[in-house]
């Protein structure tokens, strides 16, 4: 499938060779490139740091600025051979620098791929937790990454260089230790290192399962940590890729430019739904009607994907009503079947689906995530006021005939308040 465009959670100014290749044709094979929307850093960030638990907001509070190494490797990883446990508690133990340490069980049952809370009895070396008791954390359970990451007593960050991960350490300007394990890490790894010069390179045995000997995560802390020309060096190319994230999402910034680029493209014609419509309607299947029951509701609510009141409105329907152009600016979610893959009926959903290239198989909770999170983009960069329009034009009530008998969908509505307060 040829695509229009591409949306990435990153911004020019941390890419540009990357995207110079793509939009220069050498990716592409002699088709036309497509437009790249970098419309990063994309994060999840509170009004103040907000820890789930309170042992570890009192701890890091404790610590001094900048002091702190914090090591985690994503939600599903944080796990270790007992062999490589002992080796990493002797290099942090030797290191002598502060630290925050994500330590996960390995997945149960067999065959599971998420960790489990860790028995730190069982796992770490005999003595290490009160050697170390003065400097030193060791979190058993899953830990809030980017809101640790955004406390001013983290200095350094251990990372399995998944690609949000790096985005979070580059939002809030921590030097990285790389510890790269699978697929494009490798690649994002050598980026942060050689191109961007915010991380500190750490040997890994790729023979032995991405091993790493106490030895080499003692240096590499020492090098990240320490006060000398390496780390000073590190640190500062660190708060100059944070400038530069902040100054993306500014007003005029390249991220706030590309979303109203892709706000451009979307309204004057990058997605045409009524020929989409007539594609999927050529070769006459009748299309049947999915539904989000109020079970699906709740669970977006749950979410807070949905507001029960607010800017958002919502409820289960729609009915007479809801099916004539209103002043409130009725929105409607529905999806139909066909040949077992599920198209979204409002010309918008539709038409960010296929120029997307996803097939969805029902419009479920799962789902319409997927379209919250680019109402949240626009919501984000463009504003209310401004991005009312796009509601407007590419959301429309109506009734669709199948066979001359018209189609109600009993699904979610969604609509916008006039009056934004």
């Amino acid at each position: 499938m040829e695509t229009n465009g591409i949306m990435v959670n990153t911004i020019a100014e941390l890419e540009p060779s990357v995207l110079a290749a793509i939009t220069g044709g050498r990716c592409t094979c002699g088709v036309r490139p497509p437009t790249v929307y970098t419309i990063g850093p994309v994060v999840a960030i509170a009004p103040r740091i907000q820890l789930v638990n309170e042992c570890l907001r009192r701890w890091l509070d404790s610590q001094p600025t900048a002091s702190v190494l914090f090591l985690c490797f994503g939600g599903g990883g944080g796990y270790f051979s007992t062999h490589q446990v002992h080796e990493i508690a002797r290099g942090l133990e030797r290191s002598g620098h502060r630290f925050l340490w994500v330590l996960r069980g390995q997945p149960e049952p067999p065959g599971s791929k998420l960790p489990t809370d860790a028995n730190l009895a069982e796992l770490l070396p005999a003595g290490f937790l009160e050697k170390t008791k003065e400097r030193g954390l060791v979190w058993p359970t899953r830990a809030p990454q980017n809101e640790i990451l955004a406390h001013a007593a983290v200095g350094g960050f251990v990372t399995h260089c998944g690609w949000s991960s790096i985005v979070e350490s580059l939002w809030f300007g921590v030097p990285t230790l790389p510890w790269l394990h699978a697929a494009e890490q490798h690649f994002n790894a050598f980026t942060l290192v050689a191109d961007m010069g915010v991380a500190e390179a750490m040997k890994v045995d790729k023979k032995r399962n991405n091993f790493v000997e106490a030895a080499e995560l003692e240096r590499a802390v020492k090098a990240l940590m320490d006060d000398g020309e390496t780390a000073r060096k590190i640190r500062n190319k660190s708060v100059e890729m944070k400038a530069a994230c902040r100054k993306a999402v500014e007003h005029g910034g390249s991220s706030v430019v590309c979303l109203e680029r892709l706000y451009d493209a979307l309204i004057h014609g990058a997605v045409d739904p009524k020929k989409m419509l007539a594609d999927l309607q050529s070769d006459g299947t009748e299309w049947v009607a999915s539904h989000v029951n109020e079970e699906s509701t709740n669970l977006l609510l749950s979410w807070n994907i949905l507001l029960e009141r607010g800017l958002l409105g919502w409820r289960l329907g729609p009915t007479e009503e809801e099916l004539r152009p209103r002043a409130s600016e009725g929105v409607t979610f529905t999806s139909f079947h066909r040949g077992g893959f599920g198209i979204a009926t409002p010309p918008f959903s539709r038409g960010l689906l296929y120029f997307y290239g996803v097939c969805l198989h029902d419009l479920t909770a799962y789902e319409i995530i997927h379209l919250a999170i680019f109402v949240a983009l626009c919501e984000r960069f463009l504003g209310v006021a401004t991005h009312f329009a796009l509601w407007r034009r590419l959301f429309q009530v109506e009734l669709v005939e199948t066979n001359g008998v018209p189609n109600r969908v009993g699904t979610a509505v969604i609509w916008l308040h006039l009056d934004t307060g």
